[in-house]
């Protein structure tokens, strides 16, 4: 008679897959956190650099207009407002005038809105300090208003922030702080 051979099985046995299991569980739990931090940072840097694209266009087209330009805090995308944020949205306008129709508004008497820019997320903060939601960008670039913005998230609160500032010169600049609070 022959006898027939019993191969091995292959597969996994019910403790490697455990093993498996928790060792999974255990790189996710190290993981999720990183991630997180890593998406905080994107949304802030990208939020930040969209104001200083803003308000280097806003400065850039002043000069090139020859007429004072104002970037500033607008909950509707149309006109400036000053009980709003920066974190509502903002626009860069330039007023019609007499001396400007050319420049501005070659068709009347309203003021143009250049560029746009909608409400960052809702569990986000952009603002600074009290009278800080409007940046006058003169035509001989330089006496801008200087402000100082803080960025973050305040739902739930993150542990970095960006400090956006506008020098006289017009010039933004961002910092990366560490702050933890959000106000």
């Amino acid at each position: 008679m022959m006898r027939t051979r019993l191969r091995p099985q292959g597969g996994f046995t019910l403790i490697e897959l455990l093993v498996t299991l928790v060792v999974l569980g255990i790189l996710t739990r190290l993981a999720v956190p990183s991630f997180a931090q890593a998406m905080l940072t994107s949304r802030l840097a990208s939020y930040s650099n969209s104001f200083i694209g803003s308000a280097q266009y806003a400065r850039s087209e002043a000069l090139k207009r020859n007429v004072a330009l104002t970037m500033c805090a607008s909950s509707d995308g149309a006109t400036c407002t000053s009980g709003a944020t920066w974190a509502q949205g903002w626009i860069i306008t330039c007023p019609a005038n007499a001396s400007t129709d050319t420049m501005c508004n070659a068709g009347g008497g309203a003021t143009l809105v250049l560029r746009k820019q909608p409400a960052l997320s809702s569990d986000y903060h952009f603002a600074g300090g009290t009278g800080s939601y409007s940046i006058n960008f003169p035509a001989s670039g330089i006496g801008a208003t200087q402000v100082s913005l803080t960025l973050c998230r305040w739902a739930p609160a993150g542990n970095q922030e960006r400090q956006v500032a506008v020098t006289a010169t017009g010039r933004p600049a961002v910092a990366v702080t560490h702050n933890g609070t959000c106000a």
